[in-house]
């Protein structure tokens, strides 16, 4: 199993999330607030942003906006994103299969063995799920509280005026 490789890919270039294009939304909706788009504009603008599959794209949007850059991500405050290459992992799955083959190989030929090492992985299989229901409920706030986290710190900034 090697080593998971990590590699920077052209922020321009990445599909945007629902979240990023909410935030380029509200951002205009602020500048139209502010004087600087007329309804109609703030209207072709929006729906650009609803038709955008890439940062580049939205970047077009707020561009000639003052504070524009700081709302796309790798640029202003947003902080670039960093994908992780696939391939080069072996998954649980395989894994299980493997440890499976393992097992049937082994009580074919040595029943004796066979049946400790199916006892084995049976009570591990046993001891990991009592672990699982026993934990859900931290894990599920856990997960809450990250969720909470994220939508925090994913607030738009308003526009600068200068």
């Amino acid at each position: 199993m090697s080593a998971p490789r990590w590699h920077t890919v052209c922020v321009q270039n990445l599909r945007t999330s629902e979240d990023e294009r909410q935030r380029v939304l509200t951002f205009l909706s602020d500048c139209c607030a502010g004087g600087y788009l007329d309804i109609d504009e703030l209207d072709d603008r929006q729906s650009g942003v609803l038709r955008s599959r890439t940062r580049g794209q939205l970047a077009t949007f707020v561009a000639d906006m003052p504070g524009g850059t700081g709302v796309l991500p790798g640029q202003g405050g947003v902080p670039l994103t960093f994908v992780k290459q696939r391939g080069g992992r072996v998954t649980a799955t395989v894994l299980f299969g493997v440890l499976t083959l393992l097992a049937i190989i082994v009580l074919v030929s040595e029943p004796v063995f066979g049946l400790l090492l199916f006892g084995i992985f049976a009570m591990a299989g046993l001891f990991g799920l009592v672990l699982l229901v026993s934990l859900s409920p931290w894990l599920a706030a856990g997960a809450l509280v990250a969720w909470g986290v994220k939508q925090l710190r994913s607030r738009p900034t308003p526009p600068q005026l200068h």
